[in-house]
C-alpha cells in the first residue's frame, strides 16, 4: 500500500509517467525545483481489483527479448510496481505436472521428489506417461487435499499456492482419463467454442471434493480453480463449496468476433449468478490472442 501511495503521488501531483520499463519509458517534468500543491487533499481508496497481474511484467520471461531495449528483470519488476500490479497474494494455474515425479516413476533428474508409485492416480487408456490424472478418483482428491492442507499448515508446497489460495487446474491438454467413471461425467453436447462446458461437471466435481476436505481442516482458506477451456461454463446441477474461488478466462482482445464476445459474456454472467455476490472471483484476460496465434 505504501509503495502504491508513493507512485500515485508522483503521478497525480508531480507529473511523472511510466509508459514502459526502463529509462526509455519514464517521462517527467524537468526543472531545478519541485513545487507541489496538494492542500486539503485527503485521498482514501483501494483498488477495484484486489489482485492485478500482467504477464510477463512480474516474471522473468523470454518474451522480454521482444521489448524495446530488452529490459532487465529488475526493470520489469520496478515497472510492475509503478503501474500498481500485484496486490493480494493469489495463485491458480496448471497444478499437477509435479505429480509425475512424485507418483508416476522416479525421474533421474529429480530423484528426491519421488515418494511412491501410484499408477492408479493417473488417466487410464493411454500408452506411456498419461496426459492427465484420474479426476473421478477419490484417492486423487484425498492426495490433492492433503497437499493443500500441508501448505496451509506451513509444511511442504506441492501445488501452486500463495497466501490463502491453493490453485487447482488440470494439465493444459484435453486428453482426459478414459475409465468408465470419468467418461460418464463428460458432456459431449455442449458448445463448440474454445470456452465451453464439456468437462465442467467432471472437473468441478473434483474441485468440490478437494475443497470440502480442505474446508474441514482450514475453514478460512480457499482452493482456486480456472473456468477455462472445456470447463469454462458453470457446472450443471452442482453447487460449489463456499471455499472455491473461480478465475474466469476471457478472450478480451478477441471480442472483434461477435460469437466470442457473446460466449464470454454468457459464461461471465452465469458465474456471477452462481456466486450470488458471495464467491471470490478473479479474471484471466487474454491480451495476447489473436496476435500470438498469428506470429
Amino acid at each position: 500500500a505504501t509503495c502504491s501511495v508513493v507512485y500515485d503521488f508522483l503521478e497525480k501531483f508531480c507529473g511523472v509517467r511510466w509508459f514502459g520499463p526502463g529509462e526509455v519509458g519514464l517521462c517527467h517534468p524537468s526543472g531545478k525545483t519541485l513545487a507541489v500543491k496538494c492542500e486539503n487533499v485527503n485521498i482514501r481508496r483501494k483498488p477495484a481489483f484486489m489482485w492485478r497481474w500482467s504477464y510477463p511484467i512480474l516474471s522473468a520471461s523470454k518474451s522480454m527479448d521482444n521489448l524495446y531495449e530488452k529490459p532487465s528483470p529488475r526493470e520489469m519488476r520496478l515497472f510492475s510496481l509503478r503501474v500498481k500490479a500485484g496486490g493480494e497474494k493469489y495463485s491458480c494455474t496448471h497444478s499437477f505436472y509435479g505429480y509425475y515425479d512424485r507418483f508416476w516413476q522416479k525421474n533421474p533428474k529429480n530423484e528426491k521428489a519421488f515418494e511412491e508409485s501410484h499408477p492408479e492416480y493417473f488417466a487410464q487408456g493411454y500408452e506411456g506417461q498419461p496426459p492427465q490424472l484420474c479426476y473421478s478418483s477419490d484417492a486423487v482428491a484425498r492426495q490433492v487435499a492433503n497437499d493443500a492442507i500441508e501448505y496451509f499448515n506451513g509444511k511442504s508446497r506441492h501445488l501452486p499456492a500463495l497466501g490463502d489460495y491453493v490453485g487447482l487446474e488440470p494439465m493444459d491438454v484435453e486428453n482426459y482419463c478414459k475409465c468408465d467413471k470419468c467418461v460418464s461425467m463428460i458432456d459431449e453436447t455442449t458448445g463448440k467454442q474454445f470456452s465451453n462446458g464439456r468437462t465442467s461437471g467432471y472437473w468441478f466435481n473434483f474441485v468440490n471434493k478437494v475443497a470440502k476436505e480442505v474446508g474441514k481442516e482450514c475453514p478460512d482458506k480457499f482452493v482456486s480453480a480456472l473456468a477455462y477451456s472445456s470447463h469454462a461454463y458453470v457446472p450443471k446441477d452442482m453447487r460449489l463449496e463456499p471455499n472455491v474461488s473461480v478465475q474466469m478466462c476471457l478472450h478480451a482482445r478477441g471480442w472483434h468476433s461477435p460469437r466470442t464476445k457473446e460466449n464470454d459474456l454468457k459464461l461471465y454472467r452465469e458465474w456471477m449468478k452462481e456466486g450470488e455476490g458471495k464467491r471470490r472471483f478473479y479474471l484471466w484476460n487474454y491480451y495476447c490472442f489473436p496476435a500470438l496465434s498469428g506470429q
